[in-house]
């Protein structure tokens, strides 16, 4: 499940084209890179995430209940240009995720002095109830 759900996730944010006007989909990463050399890019990570049978779930009947699925995603902006820039995408990061059911739980503004880049960094929530 949370492969597709970090799958679902980047193609929500490569093919919004609002997003991809400021941040080329080639810059938008999953997962750590050893070293960014393009900006401004995104990266996404997970950084939480629970699963959870109800209803009857692990029972003789399984499959007769539901599945509970917290994925907690973090998605870092950088940028060489300004704090400013991080905020433009960050409004049309809101758009995306609010409008396919996440809840923001934080944001943080950094200066990545390695990379030279103004970082911030959001994390985020997602309940998701499955029929198992």
């Amino acid at each position: 499940m949370t492969r597709q759900l970090m799958k679902d996730l980047y193609n929500a944010l490569c093919t919004n084209s609002n997003l991809t006007a400021i941040v080329p989909s080639n810059n938008i990463k999953i997962g750590w890179q050893n070293e960014i050399s393009s900006f401004p890019t995104i990266t996404i990570f997970q950084i939480g995430g629970t699963s959870r049978g109800q209803l009857g779930y692990n029972t003789a009947a399984v499959g007769s209940g539901l599945v509970k699925e917290n994925f907690g995603p973090q998605i870092e902006i950088y940028s060489r240009i300004s704090t400013l820039q991080n905020y433009q995408i960050l409004d049309e990061l809101n758009d995306i995720m609010i409008s396919s059911g996440y809840e923001k739980l934080s944001d943080l503004d950094d200066y990545d002095d390695t990379l030279g880049a103004h970082r911030k960094i959001t994390r985020w929530n997602k309940l998701i109830l499955n029929e198992d």
